[in-house]
């Protein structure tokens, strides 16, 4: 099987440790908003972040495979500063992909009504002290989730559909069909080991049981409702005059 690359973050890893030992001794962590330009270059299979489409709608996308959140879990979080009642810039930090770069700024002015500045930030680890959405493990880590605010729910109450954060993406139709009919039965296997609280780092108890309580509405089979997530999503940049054309995915 070819190269399977993936982001480095607690579902992923999961998602990995899922998949039959025949495609585990082919996976490849790296940073998620590099997985893309790296499928482009090579016939491989990665899990991009679903806005990266916009920039890489050559690619072929699956349609029965990714990872979608519809509930608190979340790959990220939402931070605000203590003591602040105005809102007027963000922080981007950890695995900052597209999804957050083009959306941050559109999130707060529907949800909220607020006009804000976004920023990259490197993220110091030890606290939160600035308005910030945080992307990744860091968020379990330290139990920061605890005084946070759920990406996903405020993507799904932005798009009216579940929040599909990534999809397994490729330059080649027939390694993507082959990798589809891999994956498929892989939700019991995730499940099964979420369950087990098998997530290969050290969290806090209450951490490890937030996760396995909700970790039903984490979806890694996709279903019709999964799909139409991924079709609000990448059209969020239309709709707000960013793209001049809504990017039709290339589903196989």
């Amino acid at each position: 099987m070819s190269t399977i690359y993936l982001p480095s973050n607690i579902f992923a890893n999961l998602i990995a440790n899922s998949m039959p030992e025949s495609l585990r001794n082919s996976v490849s962590f790296i940073p998620s908003a590099l997985i893309s330009k790296q499928i482009e270059k090579e016939e491989s299979i990665g899990l991009i972040p679903t806005m990266d489409l916009i920039k890489h709608n050559e690619l072929f996308i699956s349609s029965s495979a990714g990872l979608s959140f519809d509930g608190i879990l979340s790959n990220s979080y939402i931070y605000f500063k203590p003591g602040e009642n105005e809102v007027d810039k963000v922080i981007l930090s950890g695995d900052v992909s597209s999804i957050e770069s083009l959306t941050a700024k559109i999130l707060f002015s529907e949800l909220y009504n607020i006009d804000v500045d976004v920023h990259l930030s490197s993220f110091n680890g030890d606290r939160i002290v600035e308005n910030t959405i945080l992307i990744g493990d860091d968020n379990f880590l330290s139990s920061f989730y605890l005084n946070g605010l759920s990406f996903a729910e405020e993507m799904i109450e932005l798009i009216s559909a579940p929040y599909v954060n990534f999809v397994f993406a490729s330059n080649s139709d027939s390694i993507l069909k082959e990798f589809n009919l891999a994956l498929k039965g892989i939700s019991e296997k995730f499940y099964s080991l979420g369950e087990q609280g098998n997530f290969q780092m050290q969290l806090s108890n209450d951490t490890k049981n937030f996760i396995i309580e909700n970790l039903n509405s984490c979806v890694v089979e996709l279903e019709e409702q999964d799909i139409e997530g991924i079709n609000q999503l990448i059209r969020i940049p239309y709709y707000h005059g960013i793209l001049d054309n809504i990017i039709e995915p290339k589903f196989v």
